[in-house]
């Protein structure tokens, strides 16, 4: 399954409306990127180049000769300090296994790959070869010594659900003394100044909603609603269970949430999309939206403003 990543996530505009004069805009992680900023060097372009490139080269689980295919092929990689990319794989993983339990695993990849959403006529996996596939999902199956990766029983890691957070925080550190912007596929960081951000709408075209992301913060949003399909009347989603090896019945068509973290807030918005009743950090908020069209709003949520009227806030409380 070659992921595609949709914007679930738009932004409308700067508060203040302040000009952005430089802008960066391509194709990294199989999602479109844009970065802009008051300015932009010559050798800041380039740096940020160079660490797109360099996540594709490590994290695409989809690319033979990228780091962590080799991981996932030879169950053991060496953390050298002349290997940059095993370094940032090594980086990554650590930072994501304390997120792991049982509605997000980043050991997730054996099921993963058997599910294409990409397919000209999208098949459901063959049930059997799904249990058999799941023996294999356990994060603590990922072993992290000093200079070498471990996979045990047959683990493969995918990186999808926390590679686009992990760059976009690593582009936004890079820019911290400027006021910029940095989109990875949806995933949404401000820098140096509060933006107005949007939340695309799950069932009609244009904005949910808009609301201010202060600078520092990220915003990630996980929604079932873009990457599916269905057969004999069954609709598969691409939010996989990592207990069952089928998708979370949630009921949920879409989480935002905003953080500090762009990875964090891309692993927490999958983990909540699965199960609200998650330990709720107050420096968290969230933006949560039912089936049945009701928007739950977090209360640390500022400027919130809903854009349709096919929609209604509800008055139930995030605990």
């Amino acid at each position: 399954m070659k992921k595609t990543i949709i914007f679930l996530l738009c932004i409308l505009c700067l508060t203040g409306c302040t000009k952005k004069e430089a802008e960066m805009q391509g194709f990294s992680m199989d999602a479109p990127y844009r970065i802009s900023a008051n300015e932009l060097t010559k050798e800041q372009e380039h740096s940020i180049k160079t660490m797109l490139k360099d996540a594709d080269s490590c994290f695409d689980a989809y690319q033979e000769s990228s780091t962590l295919s080799q991981l996932n092929h030879h169950k053991k990689i060496t953390v050298s300090k002349d290997d940059g990319n095993a370094q940032m794989l090594y980086q990554i993983i650590s930072a994501s296994l304390p997120f792991c339990n049982q509605y997000f695993d980043i050991t997730i990849r054996p099921i993963s790959k058997l599910w294409d959403f990409n397919a000209d006529k999208p098949v459901v996996p063959d049930n059997t070869v799904l249990k058999q596939n799941l023996r294999a999902v356990d994060w603590r199956n990922v072993i992290l010594e000093d200079d070498f990766i471990y996979l045990e029983n047959e683990a493969e890691i995918d990186l999808g659900a926390v590679a686009k957070g992990y760059i976009c925080d690593k582009i936004a550190d890079y820019l911290t003394q400027e006021v910029a912007i940095v989109d990875i596929g949806g995933t949404v960081k401000a820098v140096g100044e509060d933006i107005t951000a949007g939340i695309k709408s799950p069932t009609l075209d244009g904005l949910l909603c808009s609301f201010t992301l202060p600078a520092g913060k990220a915003v990630a949003t996980s929604g079932s609603y873009e990457r599916n399909f269905t057969v004999d009347n069954q609709t598969y989603h691409h939010i996989i269970n990592p207990k069952t090896g089928y998708p979370f019945d949630s009921e949920f068509v879409s989480v935002s949430v905003i953080c500090d973290s762009a990875m964090e807030a891309d692993i927490l918005a999958t983990t909540w999309f699965c199960d609200e009743n998650q330990d709720y950090n107050k420096n968290v908020e969230a933006i949560f939206v039912t089936k049945d069209n009701k928007i739950i709003v977090t209360d640390g949520i500022k400027n919130f403003n809903l854009l349709h009227t096919d929609y209604t806030i509800s008055n139930e409380k995030v605990e």
